[in-house]
């Protein structure tokens, strides 16, 4: 979901570019021949002379003419505003007609050059007046970020604008849908904040049979993941909100490696309620993402249920409950552990063994929702650490350790995986 998230946020600034680019240049030039006429017209009011023999001053003559003046000056400006209206619309016509796919085309490469993502389609088709623009056999390719890199191809975009929001200057999607994906993602660092360089806003986003292969290189150890789509569906996708958005406001179903998820939503009377399910995970896939014990587990799978609720208004708490269900495990002491760790990881370890076939953990989890606000990640926003320390608790609670021991041992992995992390944030190329 987060690479997904961090994608979006790149290739969705591209449309927003391109059609608020084409907008404001017919729009400034309108503005300028507006200006100009209304300046001529106000220069030939303010400038005309009275009659050589004025009329006693505040008389009905002056007054009337007075407002002749003015009346010819009003007509002026309406002409001039109605020629430019007129201007403006022949102008979007022709594009509308004759100029759209190579306009669309000339943007892209300009936005090419901001954004350092490489767009091509081969053909598409659309309108100005409605918005709405489909895309056929769309590429999208980044190389050499210290970010994320990508190379990716969808067999259809279909884009559609809010027009008149864009002669605003507000730039706004109301839906956006990419089908058919494939392609490689590659997250080389780290960021705390999500930054676009354009701020969007979708009113409803849609994916569809999407297959990318991901690999992470912020992990100590780097994780690959086959990821497949079938359906996302997120109302509505806000830039700043990006992460909660699709966490907490989507509906979503797919595999993991050939290991189903989905995550459903639906409103209540005072918030919403968001379920994510997945099965039979490889714990390696979650474990340099969620940390604690289950960094020790050297083989396993497990089964994940979390319900989490949230009000609309002044609470920002969401509350989650985690449901945990780990088989086939295997766990053993890692040989370059502290001496902190080793007094936490030794009990853990041997009652993780002495549950080899099935072990179900459960317990709650409280996150600020305000903490997401311009989170790159769940890690930035603090969930998964929450989720790993809560996780390392209760795995405490259950084997008898001391609540003191399992805190230090929180603490000093967090510390240890926390100073690896930076490092991944100041990456050594430029």
């Amino acid at each position: 979901m987060e690479g997904l998230v961090l994608l979006l946020a790149e290739f969705l600034a591209l449309p927003m570019l391109a059609a608020a680019t084409i907008t404001l240049d017919l729009l400034v030039l309108s503005i300028e021949l507006f200006l100009r006429l209304a300046e001529l017209t106000l220069a030939g009011i303010l400038g005309r002379r009275k009659p050589s023999v004025p009329a006693p001053p505040n008389t009905f003559l002056d007054t009337k003419w007075r407002w002749s003046r003015w009346r010819n000056g009003a007509r002026w400006l309406g002409a001039g505003a109605a020629g430019v209206l007129v201007l403006l619309l022949l102008s979007l016509t022709v594009v509308n007609w004759w100029l759209l796919d190579d306009l669309v085309r000339w943007q892209l490469v300009r936005a090419e050059r901001e954004t350092g993502v490489a767009v091509a389609f081969g053909s598409m088709h659309g309108s100005v007046w409605t918005g709405e623009a489909v895309l056929l056999e769309v590429t999208a390719k980044r190389a050499g970020s210290p970010l994320s890199n990508f190379d990716l191809s969808a067999r259809r975009v279909r884009i559609n604008l809010a027009v008149w929001e864009m002669l605003f200057l507000r730039a706004k999607l109301e839906q956006f849908e990419i089908h058919e994906v494939l392609g490689t993602y590659e997250r080389i660092g780290m960021s705390e904040r999500l930054q676009p360089r354009r701020p969007f806003r979708i009113g409803r986003l849609e994916v569809t049979n999407a297959s990318v292969q991901i690999r992470d290189h912020t992990r100590p150890k780097p994780v690959q993941a086959q990821v497949e789509v079938h359906s996302l569906r997120v109302e509505p996708l806000r830039s700043d909100w990006a992460i909660f958005d699709v966490l907490f406001r989507g509906n979503a179903a797919g595999r993991i490696n050939g290991h189903a998820f989905s995550v459903a939503t639906r409103e209540l009377a005072d918030g919403r309620q968001t379920q994510w399910h997945a099965q039979g995970l490889p714990v390696e896939l979650l474990a340099p993402y969620i940390g604690g014990p289950l960094l020790w587990i050297e083989s396993g799978a497990l089964d994940l249920e979390v319900t989490d609720r949230w009000k609309i208004g002044q609470q920002t708490e969401i509350d989650l409950h985690w449901q945990f269900t780990l088989r086939d495990v295997r766990a053993e002491v890692p040989a370059n552990a502290s001496r902190t760790t080793t007094v936490f990881a030794t009990p853990a370890v041997a009652f993780l063994n002495r549950h080899p076939n099935r072990l179900a953990l459960e317990f709650e989890v409280a996150v600020d929702r305000e903490r997401f606000h311009f989170a790159a990640s769940p890690e930035a926003a603090g969930l998964t650490n929450a989720v790993g320390q809560a996780l390392a608790e209760e795995i405490g609670r259950l084997a008898g350790i001391e609540p003191e021991d399992i805190r230090r041992a929180a603490m000093a992995g967090w510390t240890q995986f926390k100073d690896f992390l930076d490092k991944r944030r100041k990456p050594d190329r430029p």
